[in-house]
């Protein structure tokens, strides 16, 4: 057995024969049978060393081994019980992240694991891709494939705060390498400095840099619909999942879809429904011009990022399940209300037909 503590971020209230465990930082109240030898561990827990439960408890309540061993499974489970390592006060980058997962009743320490171990390809280091990646990396993500063909300029610098004006000029994935390398140990980048023009480049850095764990599309060139396509058939071949990255407007921001093969819609079907959805009467009318894309407002930027970062990592990691698949889901900044749209697997779809 490893070294345990009872959550010291929950409230344990006995009622007539109920014990009430209440996890503030999730809102989450349980609601346990009374047993004296829970009651016993919960009073316990937090003091005495882990390798001296079973026997007070067995000396006091008779408790078996076997029957000990699996209501500390099934405390571990639900996260009254954590490992010690999940409450530990060591001065590291991610402690306060590990404790925030912790007290929502989750394995903070594991969760931090995964994020380390795990790889990202991201296409696209703009507004979008920039800001992103460098969320992933403050929240634990230590490996990186970044492709991008372009430098920084000065419009960039209002999009994130990972470029400064000393960055003019720089390819924008070598700024990026450098700020990841100096802000997180052990960390790793690799980076193409190159125009994606196809599925086939997207499979031949998959080979190159192998394993993949999730690819983030932020590329909007030649369009964004033409690189979602390029994506998800990529990602389908090789089963790995991916989010197509979203954008923003004047009044808005959409924040993406979490596409997984064999389970979910891909992007073309996202494509394909919204046309269905979104589509203009323009039966006898005759176009004069067409809209340039909008600019850029930074608040939009970072809600729309943060929410696509809080999903990248419940697919990482498992921990939850991700909310953005078969949904599109758009943010208007002047209300700050969500739109959700339900987006199933188009039946006209060539992708992941």
């Amino acid at each position: 057995m490893g070294d345990y503590v009872v959550n010291p971020y929950i409230e344990v209230r006995k009622n007539d024969n109920v014990i009430i465990v209440r996890m503030y930082s999730s809102r989450k109240e349980l609601k346990l049978t009374y047993d004296p030898a829970l009651e016993t561990l919960l009073s316990i827990g937090r003091q005495e060393d882990s390798t001296n439960w079973f026997s007070t408890i067995s000396d006091k309540h008779h408790v078996s081994q076997k029957d000990y061993e699996s209501a500390l499974h099934s405390l571990l489970e639900v996260g009254i019980v954590v490992p010690r390592s999940a409450t530990s006060n060591e001065n590291q980058m991610l402690n306060r992240q590990d404790v925030f997962f912790t007290g929502a009743g989750f394995n903070g320490p594991e969760i931090r694991e995964r994020l380390e171990h795990a790889k990202v390809l991201v296409l696209g280091t703009g507004g979008i891709g920039a800001s992103l990646t460098q969320q992933l990396a403050m929240v634990g993500v230590r490996n990186f494939v970044l492709v991008d063909p372009d430098t920084v300029d000065l419009t960039n610098l209002n999009r994130t705060s990972m470029f400064r004006k000393k960055d003019v000029g720089k390819p924008k994935i070598e700024v990026i390498r450098t700020w990841i390398e100096e802000r997180v140990d052990s960390s790793h980048v690799s980076t193409y400095r190159e125009s994606i023009s196809g599925s086939d480049d997207i499979v031949r850095i998959l080979k190159q840099e192998r394993p993949i764990d999730l690819i983030v599309d932020c590329m909007d060139q030649p369009s964004t619909e033409q690189t979602g396509i390029w994506v998800s058939t990529a990602c389908w071949e090789h089963k790995i999942p991916h989010f197509i990255a979203g954008g923003y407007n004047y009044h808005g921001g959409s924040v993406g879809q979490t596409c997984i093969p064999d389970e979910t819609a891909c992007s073309n079907c996202h494509t394909l429904w919204l046309k269905e959805k979104n589509k203009f009467q323009d039966s006898g009318s005759e176009l004069i011009s067409r809209a340039k894309s909008g600019g850029s407002y930074y608040p939009l930027v970072s809600l729309v990022t943060s929410m696509q970062c809080a999903e990248i990592v419940k697919v990482l990691t498992g921990y939850s399940q991700p909310l953005f698949t078969d949904t599109q889901v758009e943010i208007d900044i002047e209300s700050l209300e969500l739109k959700l749209t339900e987006i199933k697997r188009h039946k006209n779809c060539t992708v992941c037909h």
